[in-house]
């Protein structure tokens, strides 16, 4: 197993939460907490998707176990953001589709 890998999407809720506090810029281009949140998730999704399709689509238990991996945290900051959205009154503004 690479462990650069490994360690490279240990926390990624905080990489994510970095780029998007620097991408915003500052005042002028601010969002609010329920928007970053929400886009977090949505990032969150998209890639726990592609390690779906990169567990089913693969025989390499190699890659098929550091896809695991990565789901699971992927899944854990999920549900922690999902939390965190019904937590600062969000309301039901995120659906499924």
């Amino acid at each position: 197993m690479n462990s650069r890998s490994t360690t490279r999407h240990n926390h990624p809720l905080a990489l994510i939460t970095a780029s998007l506090l620097l991408a915003s810029g500052g005042p002028a281009n601010a969002m609010s907490e329920c928007e970053f949140i929400i886009r977090t998730m949505n990032k969150l999704g998209s890639r726990m998707s592609v390690l779906r399709m990169t567990i089913a689509s693969t025989d390499d238990k190699e890659k098929q176990d550091l896809a695991s991996q990565q789901l699971d945290q992927y899944n854990s900051d999920y549900r922690l953001a999902k939390k965190q959205f019904s937590k600062a009154n969000c309301g039901d503004t995120w659906s499924r589709d």
